[in-house]
């Protein structure tokens, strides 16, 4: 992601930890909020982001004495979201339409990046996925048994390569016979890949565009089910076998 995107993007997520902590906002603050990301847009060369900073300030016409919460307004700025993930990319990340109908699936997001997330939740809307997110990578760890994910993603920033509740996360995500662990994060060295793949990350990967993780999460899912089908289902019979009561019992 481009320094002055991060930055950028970085002024966003500041600016949405005073709204989460503090008492709602009106729509003269929000759209005082969105003013201010379109001035500083345009200024440093973000034409899109500019604009579409713009249009959500047109949005919010008449909707002046509103009371927003902080999720509400982490909500309304989805479109705004897409622009600063997608910034660079030759096209819009869409998703193929031959893909939208694809197996239901369960996701874990985790990790403290509440802007991405919505912007994943956004952009994969047409996906037949369910979200569950937990910003704490210990609850994550303690719930992860109990949810049952397909797939967990794991937003890691720089410097929280050494957290240990992320390395509780993946050491107990290794328990299982397959559960795939993706690690999104904002830094593009090579150092922080490597050490993802160190502790035990199946994907590590720099903040994507929603089409590019859509793939590289659908992959693993994929190739988990049919792990499970391997590990769980008697090949002879066609059944479940003693191992998979077990595990069934147990869950």
């Amino acid at each position: 992601m481009d320094r002055s995107v991060a930055s950028l993007l970085d002024r966003i997520h500041e600016q949405y930890e005073r709204w989460r902590t503090g008492s709602p906002l009106d729509g003269v603050e929000l759209a005082r909020f969105f003013n201010a990301v379109g001035r500083t847009a345009a200024v440093i060369g973000l034409s899109d982001i500019a604009a579409e900073a713009e249009r959500l300030i047109h949005r919010l016409n008449g909707q002046t004495e509103r009371q927003w919460t902080a999720e509400e307004a982490l909500m309304e700025m989805v479109p705004l979201l897409r622009c600063f993930y997608e910034a660079g990319e030759a096209s819009s990340a869409t998703i193929p339409s031959s893909h939208r109908q694809g197996p239901e699936a369960a996701i874990l997001l985790c990790g403290n990046d509440p802007l991405f997330f919505a912007y994943v939740r956004g952009a994969l809307q047409t996906v037949p996925w369910r979200f569950t997110t937990i910003p704490s990578l210990e609850q994550a760890a303690a719930s992860m048994f109990r949810l049952s994910p397909d797939c967990i993603i794991v937003s890691v920033k720089e410097g929280e390569w050494e957290n240990p509740d992320l390395t509780v996360l993946l050491e107990r995500a290794g328990q299982r016979p397959y559960l795939p662990v993706v690690i999104v994060r904002r830094d593009e060295g090579k150092e922080g890949r490597l050490k993802g793949y160190e502790l035990g990350a199946d994907d590590v990967i720099t903040t994507p565009a929603a089409d590019e993780l859509f793939v590289r999460v659908r992959r693993l899912i994929e190739k988990k089910r049919k792990i499970d089908d391997l590990v769980l289902i008697d090949e002879l019979t066609g059944v479940y076998n003693r191992k998979s009561r077990v595990l069934i019992i147990q869950n």
